[in-house]
This record gives C-alpha cells, structure tokens and sequence, in this order.
C-alpha cells in the first residue's frame, strides 16, 4: 500500500468492495444516509513518522490545570457507579439462574441512566463552581469519592494546543483545549491504538500491572455504542472473556460462554467456579456509558469555560433549526448580528457528526444552507448547535512541508491513590 498510487489504492479497495458484497451478499457501505458519506468496509490509515516532546511549559500547564478535570470525573465516576449498582441489585434482587435471559433487560436500564442524573449533576455543577471561583480546591471539593468499575482508575482526555508555531508554545504563547473525555477509561487499549504501539505486550502487560486482573464481558457490537475493530477492546493475558455464541476471545485471555454464566445473591459467576464478582463490575459498560454521556462539569452556557491556559468548553451558540435563514446568502450577516466567529462546526440535531463552515464561503454557507435543510422540515423547533473552532486556522503549530495541520494528544492519567 505505501508504494502505491492513488489510482492504485481506489482501484484496491473497489476491488475489496465487490468482493465483500459477493461473499456477503450485503453493501460494502453503511450509513449512507448520512451527510457525511456512508462507512466502508475498510480505508486507508496513514502514521506519519514523528516523535513529540511537550516541553515544560505545557507539562507545567497540564499539570496546573488538568487535576480539577480529574478530581471531577473521579467523583463523578463513583457517583454514576454508585447508582447503577442500586439499579441493577433492585432489578435482580431475588432473581438468580442465568445471566443471559436477564441481559439485555439490565444492560438496558445500565445505558438508560444518563438522563437520570440530574440531582447528581447540579451538585458536580455546585462543587465545580466552587473551585473555579476559589472557593475551595478541587481536591477538597471533590474529596468524597467512592470507587467504581475495574479500569476506572484512568481517565483520558483529548486535547489540542492552539498556538501559531512551536516556537510560540515554548514561549508560552498558547491555550490547551480539552476535547474529549473518557473518565474511568483508557481508550489506548482499543484497537486503534494498543495494536498501534510499538510493543503491543508490553502495553497490555502494564495496564494489567497498574489495575490488576480482570473480568469482562464482551461488548455487543450492534449495542448503542456501536463496536468497530478500531473501537474494539484489547486485554491483558491471562484476562477473562465471557463472549456469546462461537464468538473467539483474544489470543492469551480465558474465554467463557455466556450459556455458562449465572447470576445469585448480586453477583455473577461462572459454573465452574472460575471467577465471580458484584453484577454491577461484570455490567459496567453501560454504567461507564452513561457516565462518559452525562459528565459536564461546566453545565448550560455560550461562553468559553477556561481554567488558566486550559479550555475545558469551547464557546457555544444554539439555535431553533426553523429559524435559521434558509438562504446562503443571509447565513453571513446572521452569524455576526449572534456574535458568532468565523469558523465554527455546526451540528444537526438530525445528524452525529458536525460540519465545518466559514461563514464567509459562499460554497460553505450552501452546503449548510443544503446540511441543515432536513432539520429545518422535519424539526424545526429542535437546537442546531455551533461551536467555535478551536483552535482556529492560525493556531495549526504542527507543519510538514503540505502547510499546517491540526493535531490532537491523548492523555491518560492513573489515579494511584485509587486500588
């Protein structure tokens, strides 16, 4: 693939198309009623030869900034574990036999519990407000956690560094925005990326060092969150897998059939006495779902949220889709008269991937005008959201000789006091 053309890498996966839907009998896209393009079976993924060092003066910053991030979602992580342990003891509470014919009932309730937090979200709101004004520290204010799931001793968050060169971050010239946030999780081992590594052992061999063995259930992979070999989870040797139907377990984990699982007295085991742990740690994907779903310390607002260099929420605008100018060429004056910059992504309530538009793009503002217009028949009242794009076009520190580039860090932080 790396020596060959372009012409020669669509032919290919043409090629793999046709055959798929020959031996399948099914389309070599999904999604395709999606604005975005349909999804293929397989595309072209590129590493580019590159090591980063992060200097000083953005380990400092991270360091200064990131822990009331942290200390939040640890909080919270517990709070949301601890309500789904409720819920699942009272849905199973005096039932016991198999586990499977009570799966999908409790896996539902489990995903269901995002939108059931909201007690629990004015008070993470309260004690945030708390620590952002000066009130209290974050350690103080978040210093009443309780543990939750195996792995949720991680947390990760993706972030940019918005500055015009590498020359003005080691000035410190430069603001570090806050992307996305999995709490409890440490989304290096996916596939993605743990298969990535230089050393693919040894990474999954430090992860089962730093939080110990496990048990786990294989997620299902037409679920709501929908599993993807890049999304797919790796595991450590020596790992427990419970798996459904002829599905394999990963090479060097122990693989147990579901058919062989049961559940009693709020716990859930194997027949054969291999492992047996709470319900709540063997389910908790959907409980760490709706954690990651429902976790916004900063709440309602247009404003950027910013905890010193940090960006923890970029700005935002809102807007009924019925009430968007239907023409491209009233999009410009709009944006403006709401205070709205330049670039931005515009989100759909009809769609889950947001689109970029300059406003001063003739071609951008028709292609939203067209984006939007489905929303706007089918649910006008409904919000499109925009945010603002940061960082922006000058802020693109990362070049090769193609220009700038846009570029994204994940970090993942292990809570040590946390066993």
């Amino acid at each position: 693939m790396a020596a060959a053309g372009p012409e020669q890498v669509a032919a290919a996966l043409d090629q793999l198309d046709r055959v798929f839907e020959e031996v399948s009998g099914r389309a070599a896209e999904r999604s395709d009623g999606d604005s975005g393009g349909g999804r293929t079976i397989a595309y072209l993924d590129c590493m580019r030869d590159l090591d980063l060092t992060l200097g000083p003066t953005v380990v400092d910053e991270l360091r200064a900034s990131l822990p009331p991030v942290l200390y939040a979602s640890r909080w919270w992580c517990g709070r949301v574990f601890d309500r789904g342990t409720e819920l699942l003891g009272r849905i199973s509470h005096g039932r016991s036999g198999p586990l499977a014919p009570m799966l999908g009932e409790l896996m539902g309730a489990g995903f269901g519990l995002w939108d059931q937090m909201g007690d629990e979200q004015r008070d993470l709101q309260r004690r945030w407000t708390s620590v952002v004004d000066g009130t209290t520290t974050a350690a103080d204010a978040f210093a009443e956690w309780t543990p939750a799931w195996h792995g949720s001793t991680y947390h990760s968050a993706d972030v940019q560094i918005a500055a015009a060169s590498s020359d003005a971050v080691a000035r410190g010239d430069f603001l570090v925005v806050l992307g996305d946030f999995h709490g409890g999780d440490n989304p290096l081992a996916q596939g993605l990326f743990g298969l990535r590594h230089p050393d693919p052992v040894e990474i999954m061999r430090r992860i089962a060092t730093e939080i110990g063995p496990g048990v786990h259930l294989s997620p299902p992979r037409r679920g709501v969150v929908e599993m993807t070999a890049r999304s797919w989870p790796m595991y450590p040797e020596g790992d427990v897998v419970v798996t459904s139907g002829d599905e394999p377990a990963p090479a060097g984990t122990r693989r147990i059939s579901l058919d062989d699982v049961v559940v009693a007295d709020g716990h859930v085991s194997d027949r054969a006495g291999t492992f047996r742990v709470p319900l709540a740690h063997f389910l908790f994907l959907p409980i760490f779902v709706a954690s990651l779903r429902s976790f916004d310390p900063v709440g309602d607002g247009e404003g950027r949220a910013q905890i010193g260099r940090l960006v923890v929420r970029r700005a935002c605008w809102s807007t009924p889709a019925g009430v968007l100018p239907a023409k491209p060429d009233e999009l410009a004056a709009w944006a403006r008269d709401r205070g709205l910059p330049r670039h931005v992504f515009a989100r759909s309530p009809l769609e889950r991937k947001p689109r970029y538009v300059d406003f001063e793009s003739p071609s951008l503002r028709r292609q939203l005008v067209r984006f939007l217009a489905r929303a706007r028949e089918q649910v006008p009242d409904r919000p499109v959201e925009f945010t603002e794009m940061l960082p922006g076009p000058d802020e693109w520190w990362l070049q090769s000789d193609a220009g700038h580039h846009t570029s994204e860090l994940r970090v993942v932080a292990l809570d040590r006091t946390n066993k």
